[in-house]
């Protein structure tokens, strides 16, 4: 129980570490001086790893982060997954680590998943609706999209995707 409570209060310091960040728009390294700074100051001392509460709150959203390498030489390289990534890119033959070791990673994150999660939530599907649900009056513009080039080209748009 005892690990429980220190590990959500672990979690509750990283998001607020994390809502200090957004709203002074400062960097990583920044936000863990700071919390360096703070440490002194708590009995429990502070979580040294900031990103475990952003993996807790990741998984709990169930966002997925993907490390990929590519060989940024290449004109059409070949891609991998971080830990599937040879040591040597198959057409140059060049390294694909830097002198200390380190490669080139790039963070995709799949969307596909998120957005029909998003678009089967109730409320977010109301809120796409809000055009359909206004109240409008033929005799005069109730709404910027009610102006003759706004409405054609709304309805070419509308036929476009539909078909």
């Amino acid at each position: 129980m005892a690990d429980d409570e220190s590990e959500s209060w672990q979690v509750a310091f990283c998001a607020a570490m994390r809502d200090l960040q957004n709203a002074s728009n400062c960097s990583t390294r920044h936000l863990y001086r700071v919390a360096q700074t703070l440490e002194p100051y708590f009995t429990e001392g502070i979580p040294n790893d900031l990103a475990m509460g952003d993996r807790k709150f990741q998984a709990a959203a169930g966002v997925t982060v993907v490390e990929l390498v590519a060989c940024s030489r290449c004109p059409n390289p070949s891609i991998w997954k971080l830990n599937d990534a040879p040591e040597s890119c198959p057409q140059c033959n060049r390294p694909l680590a830097n002198d200390n070791g380190d490669m080139e990673v790039v963070y995709y994150f799949p969307l596909r998943q998120r957005l029909a999660a998003l678009m089967r939530t109730a409320s977010y599907s109301r809120l796409l609706q809000h055009e359909r649900r206004r109240k409008t009056n033929p005799l005069f513009f109730t709404d910027v999209y009610d102006t003759p080039g706004t409405c054609h080209s709304h309805n070419v748009l509308s036929y476009v995707f539909a078909n």
